[in-house]
């Protein structure tokens, strides 16, 4: 019996560690997911790390979870708890990853952890999804179900993490005896709405503007009340256009697109009018611009959105390698370059075109051929910068001098074949990059592709490059593996 109850645990705990990496691989990119699991209190932690999410953080595994005996630790009164209680917390900080650990009769003790990605504009939806996965084992075991509709819950879980992010986040504003949504599926039903909307087209154009939802009538306590808002018009309760129809809200945003300052104010039935000034305190933001934008609660950004789908990542790129190369480069105007820089990947990827930047590292003779300026244009203007912005829609790269100075457009690169480097999945903007920056060692070139990610190339190699998931090398464990069988094959692996 002990037998088939591992095997259970153990079956179930790899299906929703497939289903939670597809999850969160949807929701924040590449992601890996690594499990620590007792299935017994006396028993032995085992380790389940498919994708070798745990290869470089053997050390503090080895300090956090076995010297410090964590599980000793953690499961000391499980023998107190009812047969369905599950106590979830924060897992022992490792460096990079985001994690939760849970206590219960059921699953003595689980802990879930995957990457705390750098582009991450929030973590708590994924701590949320972690807490979840334990949760859907905790009960699948107790139940004895059969987990395959908990696979795919924890796959499709984005709306309710998100969900129970904004609900947290409200109820320690209001205490915790004050719930603040009547329903989930109201909170859903509005988030279903953003997302419609992002989607929704008016002659042609995707919604820009902004929508403030406050809690005036679908709520026990309403936060912030409804008086609180600056209207510049209100709606009669009797006439008042539903918030969960895009097409109508997308009209409405049109109506208001060229007024500063304005933006609808809505519940989670009715639109209730046209606000002005300062967002209310506690009031649910969602801003658009062309069918993307932030979820945002309080002035703190908790994800963003992007034709009908929410995401952990922010939408201005995250361009710190970068910056340090620059620095690296000792010039002297890094902080100059920086800013032109990003407001021009800024401008492209909000405008939803593709760009191509060619920046000299110091003063070189041999520019990329293309429409020369007889009087560069010093970027740090911000007129010129709006033109260079303009003209980064034309075909081929801009090309900068060292001073931040346009000095050419519509450039063409070019650049013998580099096969080690260059990728046949991406366009031809990355792989001319790659073969101009391989046969250029004092150029950058920056590429910002049409669909929205930013490249960065130096000496043919990209410097914003996710980093690959690390090969399911031959003698990696597979399976759920005793924490100190995996720690020796690390330890050992990891001595010159």
């Amino acid at each position: 019996m002990k037998s088939d109850r591992f095997t259970t645990i153990k079956n179930q705990t790899i299906g929703l560690s497939e289903a939670l990496t597809k999850g969160l691989t949807r929701f924040s990119g590449p992601s890996r997911v690594g499990v620590l699991i007792a299935t017994d209190v006396a028993g032995p932690l085992f380790v389940y790390d498919p994708d070798g999410l745990f290869e470089e953080h053997w050390s503090e595994l080895e300090n956090d979870f076995v010297n410090q005996q964590r599980v000793s630790v953690r499961c000391k009164n499980v023998h107190k708890y009812a047969s369905d209680q599950l106590s979830s917390t924060e897992a022992p900080k490792i460096s990079g990853l985001l994690g939760v650990e849970a206590v219960s009769k059921a699953v003595p003790y689980q802990c879930w952890y995957t990457e705390d990605h750098p582009h991450n504009c929030n973590a708590e939806p994924t701590i949320q999804w972690l807490e979840h996965a334990a949760r859907l084992l905790h009960y699948d075991v107790l139940s004895e179900s059969i987990p395959i509709a908990s696979y795919d819950t924890l796959k499709g879980f984005a709306l309710n993490a998100i969900y129970s992010c904004l609900s947290s986040k409200l109820n320690v504003a209001h205490g915790t005896n004050h719930m603040i949504f009547t329903t989930q599926e109201s909170v859903i039903d509005l988030l279903e709405a953003i997302l419609a909307l992002s989607l929704t087209r008016e002659e042609g154009k995707r919604a820009k503007g902004r929508l403030a939802f406050i809690n005036a009538s679908n709520v026990i306590h309403p936060s912030p009340p409804a008086d609180s808002v600056q209207y510049l018009a209100k709606f009669p309760k009797h006439d008042a256009p539903e918030s969960g129809r895009p097409k109508h809200l997308r009209k409405l945003l049109t109506a208001i697109e060229a007024t500063e300052g304005a933006y609808l104010v809505a519940d989670y039935k009715k639109v209730l009018g046209i606000g002005t000034g300062l967002i209310p305190p506690r009031a649910i933001l969602a801003t658009f611009e062309e069918g993307r934008g932030d979820l945002v609660f309080d002035g703190q950004t908790i994800c963003t959105f992007s034709d009908g789908r929410f995401s952990s990542k922010r939408r201005a790129p995250d361009i710190r390698p970068l910056e340090a190369m620059l620095f690296a480069q000792n010039m002297q105007n890094t902080q100059a370059v920086k800013s032109v820089i990003a407001a021009l990947i800024e401008s492209a990827v909000r405008h939803r075109h593709g760009c191509t930047i060619v920046l000299d590292l110091k003063d070189s003779e041999n520019p990329p051929s293309g429409q020369m300026i007889g009087d560069p244009l010093d970027l740090n203007v911000p007129q010129n910068l709006s033109l260079a912005k303009s003209m980064a829609m034309i075909d081929g790269a801009l090309h900068l001098d060292f001073k931040v100075r346009l000095c050419r457009f519509g450039c063409l690169l070019d650049g013998l074949s580099v096969p080690a480097l260059e990728d046949r999945e991406r366009g031809a903007r990355f792989n001319s990059a790659v073969r101009y920056t391989r046969a250029h060692g004092d150029k950058l070139v920056v590429i910002v592709s049409e669909d929205g990610p930013v490249s960065a190339f130096f000496e043919g190699r990209n410097l914003l490059a996710t980093p690959k998931r690390l090969p399911k090398e031959a003698n990696r464990l597979r399976g759920l593996t005793p924490i100190t069988d995996w720690l020796k094959v690390k330890a050992s692996s990891s001595k010159p």
